[in-house]
């Protein structure tokens, strides 16, 4: 099991919050994208490469304010492999 760091939330993620409306979680979305010189994660409205789908399983709220969530990966429908360097995680 992959552990990832903090994730960091862009500024439309913060505007959802702050829109104070239960979030839905609803899906993730993987990519191989790297930040260009200058370029700030919390400005992106997508990945920089997606890669690749998937739904959630999981997702349960946590006492400190955030959210943990669980989500399975196969490689069965790759035709190529690739790093996952981005995490995705939409909502609405």
């Amino acid at each position: 099991m992959s552990n990832y760091p903090k994730m960091t939330i862009t500024y439309a993620g913060h505007d959802m919050i702050a829109d104070k409306k239960p979030l839905i979680f609803t899906k993730v979305v993987l990519g191989d994208g790297q930040l260009a010189p200058g370029q700030r994660i919390e400005e992106l409205t997508a990945p920089i490469a997606a890669r690749m789908e998937v739904p959630l399983s999981f997702g349960q709220k946590q006492s400190n304010g955030q959210v943990k969530l669980r989500f399975s990966i196969s490689n069965a429908a790759l035709d190529e492999g690739f790093f996952v360097r981005e995490v995705t995680v939409y909502a609405k």
